[in-house]
């Protein structure tokens, strides 16, 4: 724990002036804020937002890929408004899709077959497969 007052500060300004005139210690940061977040319960929330931020960017890089697909060049006259639908549509649908997916294959397979497709889903990789290129600049049969 910090030396100092255990009083709870009356401000967010009184917390983060007790929090700065507290002697530091060697703690990792999840453990300080988590037993200190009735002590300093403005920095503690402020902490839990910038802490829990996600270490990759995948979900963000899933949406600009899919916001890439809906802006295509030949879709140039989109209204933003559309965009926004679509966005939201596609990214609601997917757990749709995969909710429902879950619950047929619990009706049609076992367990045990289940985690055997999803085994030998991850025993493939891209290489194993040939793919034919795709231009967005050539038209079809040209």
């Amino acid at each position: 724990m910090l030396s100092g007052s255990k009083r709870q500060p009356s401000s967010p300004k009184d917390e983060v002036v007790q929090y700065l005139d507290s002697d530091p210690i060697d703690i990792s940061p999840l453990p300080f804020w988590k037993e200190n977040q009735h002590r300093f319960p403005a920095i503690a929330a402020l902490a839990q937002d910038v802490l829990s931020v996600p270490a990759t960017g995948a979900g963000v890089e899933r949406l600009f890929n899919t916001a890439r697909d809906i802006c295509h060049y030949r879709r140039g006259r989109l209204n933003s408004t559309t965009i926004q639908e679509l966005m939201m549509f596609l990214c609601t649908s997917r757990f749709d899709l995969q909710e429902d997916s879950s619950t047929f294959l619990k009706e049609v397979f076992t367990l045990d077959e289940i985690e055997a497709g999803k085994e030998e889903e991850r025993e493939y990789t891209p290489e194993q497969f040939e793919l034919d290129p795709i231009s967005d600049n050539e038209e079809p049969g040209t």
